[in-house]
C-alpha cells in the first residue's frame, strides 16, 4: 500500500470493550496534549511535520456487530488513521476484534506504526491468563511499548512513550516538561 500523503486520524485506538475507560482516557489524553514547541514542526519519518495536537484520535465507541468482517467504517477508519495504538491487556488478548484490526492495519505495510500500551498482564507470557498481547503482536514481533502498569513505566511515563513514538524515543523524557 502507497503512504498516504494526509491521514484523516493521528491514531486509532484498539482495545477490548473491556478496557473502555482506559480508551476514553487515552483518546482525552492524546487530544488535549499540547507539544512542546522545540517538538512543533519536526519532521516524521513519513515526512509530516508534527502539530501543536496530535488530533483527531479514532476510538471506536460502539460494540463491532458479529461477522467474521471488521466492517467497512472501521476498515476505511484504520487505513485513515498514521498510527494503531494498542490497549493490551488480557481482555485484548483474547479479543477476535482487537487482533483483526491489528492484522487489517500491518497487512496495509504499516507494521512500524502499531504501538503498544500496556494495561496489564504479561507480554509473551505464553499463558492464556496472563498474556496481554493479542496474537498479532505476539514475538517475534516486538512493537514499541510503553507500560502503564505500576511495575512498568507507570501512567504518565508510559503515555509519553507513545508520544515519542516515531523517531523522538530518547527525547520523552522532555515531552513531559
Amino acid at each position: 500500500m502507497e503512504e498516504q500523503d494526509e491521514y484523516k486520524y493521528w491514531a486509532f485506538i484498539s482495545y477490548s470493550s473491556r478496557d473502555r475507560k482506559w480508551g476514553e482516557w487515552l483518546r482525552k489524553r492524546l487530544e488535549g496534549y499540547g507539544l512542546p514547541k522545540d517538538f512543533v514542526g519536526l519532521e516524521l519519518a513519513d515526512g509530516t511535520k508534527l502539530p501543536k495536537n496530535l488530533r483527531p484520535v479514532f476510538r471506536d465507541r460502539d460494540e463491532l456487530s458479529v461477522s467474521s468482517s471488521l466492517g467497512p467504517a472501521i476498515e476505511k477508519a484504520l487505513v485513515e488513521s498514521r498510527f494503531l495504538i494498542v490497549l493490551c491487556s488480557p481482555n485484548s488478548a483474547q479479543s477476535e476484534w482487537v487482533d483483526k484490526e491489528i492484522a487489517t492495519f500491518m497487512g496495509m505495510g504499516r507494521e512500524g506504526n502499531v504501538l503498544a500500551l500496556i494495561l496489564e498482564g504479561e507480554p509473551n507470557s505464553g499463558d492464556v491468563v496472563t498474556e496481554c498481547f493479542p496474537p498479532s503482536m505476539r514475538y517475534p514481533v516486538e512493537p514499541l511499548a510503553g507500560d502503564l502498569r505500576r511495575e512498568g513505566d507507570g501512567k504518565e511515563r508510559g503515555f509519553l512513550k507513545v508520544l515519542a513514538a516515531d523517531g523522538y524515543a530518547g527525547k520523552y523524557e522532555k515531552l513531559g516538561r
